[in-house]
């Protein structure tokens, strides 16, 4: 009898497996990186991200007193339509809490009563929901 030595050589179904290991290590690599680039994108056309922001207004002379209130705001941070609000006579100071979208653009317009002098103001605070970095600041127009 002769001895067969077996040969340190890969068979077929080890290089099948192996290409397809590979294959699958791959994919989820590939996989992470779009979803981690991508999520931001995903969230901005959802509204998933979003600032909390404070709008203020007060009287800098004159009547402590506004005519006219006006305030942009998004009922659902997950909904890309927004709301304009309007509010008669106001006792000044006042302010409102609000949600603005990420990237939407936040608007607030005081007029005084009389020949008063309003001024206008915002304090924003992001509300992360599960990101892992602040989406781009709400452009406030005043």
């Amino acid at each position: 009898m002769t001895s067969q030595n077996r040969s340190p050589r890969f068979s077929r179904g080890d290089l099948v497996l192996g290409l397809l290991g590979a294959l699958v290590v791959a994919l989820v690599v590939g996989g992470v990186l779009w979803t981690r680039h991508n999520t931001s994108w995903i969230k901005k056309q959802m509204g998933g991200s979003a600032w909390s922001l404070t709008y203020e207004g007060t009287s800098a002379s004159g009547e402590p007193r506004a005519t006219a209130v006006r305030y942009r705001y998004n009922p659902n941070q997950f909904k890309p339509e927004h709301r304009d609000k309007q509010l008669g006579s106001t006792k000044l100071p006042w302010n409102k809490q609000v949600v603005i979208n990420t990237g939407a653009e936040a608007r607030m317009e005081v007029t005084p009563a009389g020949e008063g002098i309003a001024s206008c103001s915002t304090a924003c605070r992001w509300s992360p929901r599960a990101s892992l970095q602040a989406p781009e600041s709400p452009r406030c127009a005043m």
